[in-house]
């Protein structure tokens, strides 16, 4: 009897797992999709460099510096002049103010100064060695905006001769 109701509990388990097979669990899941619009770059320069003035004091015997710079502290543009010339007038730095992205947006920013500020007179060109001296390279805007002041410093000799000395500063700008 012992192998009768062995034989009917196989049996009876076997046909109920082909019968009543058990529920795959379903798996259910989800994903997020995102996109994130960025505003374009707006780049606005306000002012130009102005180093003013300079008169070459008969004591200038070398190659002295003319800065000009933002005084954050003052809160407007600065000069510092050599010690044997003379600057005079009012000193502009350019500031350089970018809109668009979201957030805290990097933003990098490249300069193609020339090498100098030049003067021509008829077939002559007269320079200035130039330099800038702000060296970001790139600048984090808060809430979509942001914007910065550029350095930059001229060396006057004493044989430069008298004139308004000129360049271009080019500024290319783009998302990080």
């Amino acid at each position: 009897m012992t192998k009768l109701n062995l034989k009917a509990a196989l049996a009876a388990t076997l046909a109920t797992s082909f019968l009543a097979a058990p529920a795959m669990a379903q798996e259910i899941g989800d994903f997020q999709a995102n996109a994130t619009i960025i505003r374009p770059l707006t780049m606005t320069i306000t002012d130009s460099m102005e180093f003013g003035s300079i008169t070459l004091l008969p004591t200038l015997v070398a190659p002295e510096n003319v800065s000009v710079f933002w005084d954050s502290v003052a809160g407007a543009a600065d000069i510092t002049c050599g010690a044997n010339l003379n600057c005079a007038g009012t000193p502009l730095v350019p500031n350089i103010a970018f809109t668009g992205g979201v957030g805290s947006q990097v933003v990098d920013i490249s300069y193609s100064p020339p090498a100098t500020l030049d003067y021509t007179v008829g077939a002559t060109t007269y320079s200035l060695p130039f330099q800038l001296d702000t060296p970001l390279a790139s600048l984090t805007l808060t809430n979509g905006a942001g914007d910065f002041y550029v350095d930059g410093t001229i060396t006057v000799s004493p044989t430069s001769p008298e004139g308004t000395y000129t360049g271009t500063v080019d500024v290319q700008a783009d998302y990080q």
